[in-house]
């Protein structure tokens, strides 16, 4: 069977193995690390806070959803790729 590369479902299986691929990477070990640090951090400084301070705490719930969430899209990315693969596997 020959794949179209052109095909939705190649596409995402290939990105989602070159997001796998990058987080491997020293690069992407170091970003999904400070990612972790990052979050950790605002996580301990938000025990912290003051709790009359809302903008204080607005901006710590903020540094923590920013750095969640860019683990989290490449982890979707990386899903999503598996999907496809496996989707393509069955066809």
């Amino acid at each position: 069977m020959r794949l179209d590369p052109n095909d939705p479902v190649v596409v995402s299986a290939t990105f989602g193995r070159q997001v796998e691929q990058f987080l491997n990477s020293d690069i992407g070990v170091y970003l999904v690390r400070v990612a972790k640090d990052q979050s950790d951090a605002a996580t301990e400084k938000l025990k912290l806070a003051d709790p009359y301070n809302p903008t204080v705490i607005a901006n710590l719930q903020h540094d923590i959803r920013v750095a969640e969430s860019v683990v989290g899209w490449l982890a979707d990315a990386v899903r999503a790729g598996q999907q496809a693969l496996e989707q393509l596997e069955e066809e």
